[in-house]
């Protein structure tokens, strides 16, 4: 019982800052969807691929004919009261879920400082979806490479990139894909071919770049996170 008393006090530092860092987030995703309904109007975002391809598929048009066809108005209503309100709802949102205190975790990680370990997963977790986001998480994906893990973290970590893989096109895989280089365990492929093996194309597509990633390491002396040594290990078996 005293173990567990411990593990409980322990973990209450880090229950606080996901808890405090997800309604931060969750703020942040509502500002951001608000002001992007504002900002294109009720037309919503257009559809520019699906504009490409129609304008591809005409035939006869000549180069100057279908780039003009290309070329779309700018979706932008007036400035309005509404959207003057929703963008400084966003910006506001913004600033307090980047706040200087988040910051400077930033950059301490960056500059190796362990304390800063738990900020970092914590964002991966909660994987907040909005502009620019995805440039942060590969900051952090990298930052994470340089810096020791525990078991914890590490378990921590892949189950946050498996996670990601399901939820959409990402600019941050590449670095997630080097993060999990250093995750790496049969455990983890096997989840990875899971989802390779999946109903979703998506995830399908960034599961197998993930495990062609994984593979393309090729072999020799691993790198130790907690008591996994993560390398070297075999290519995944072909499904």
């Amino acid at each position: 019982m005293a173990d567990g008393g411990s593990k409980s006090k322990d973990d209450r530092p880090s229950n606080e800052l996901r808890g405090t860092m997800e309604a931060a987030a969750l703020r942040l995703d509502r500002a951001w969807e608000r002001f992007r309904s504002a900002y294109y109007g009720p037309a919503g975002k257009p559809d520019f691929l699906a504009l490409y391809h129609a304008v591809m598929a005409i035939p006869g048009l000549t180069h100057a004919e279908r780039m003009s066809r290309l070329v779309v108005p700018n979706p932008r209503p007036p400035e309005s009261a509404a959207l003057s309100a929703a963008r400084g709802e966003y910006v506001e949102a913004r600033e307090a879920f980047y706040s200087s205190e988040f910051l400077d975790q930033v950059e301490r990680l960056r500059n190796g400082d362990q304390s800063a370990i738990e900020c970092a997963i914590v964002f991966i977790e909660i994987d907040p979806w909005h502009f620019r986001s995805g440039y942060l998480k590969q900051k952090l994906a990298r930052y994470l490479r340089h810096v020791p893990l525990s078991d914890s973290d590490a378990q921590r970590l892949r189950a946050g990139i498996l996670a990601a893989l399901t939820k959409g096109q990402r600019e941050d895989l590449k670095e997630y894909i080097r993060l999990a280089r250093v995750l790496d365990t049969p455990a983890f492929r096997a989840a990875l071919q899971a989802l390779a093996t999946g109903p979703d194309e998506g995830t399908r597509w960034r599961a197998e770049r993930m495990l062609v990633g994984l593979a393309a390491r090729g072999h020799g002396g691993g790198r130790r996170v907690g008591s996994q040594l993560t390398d070297p290990l075999p290519p995944p078996t072909p499904s």
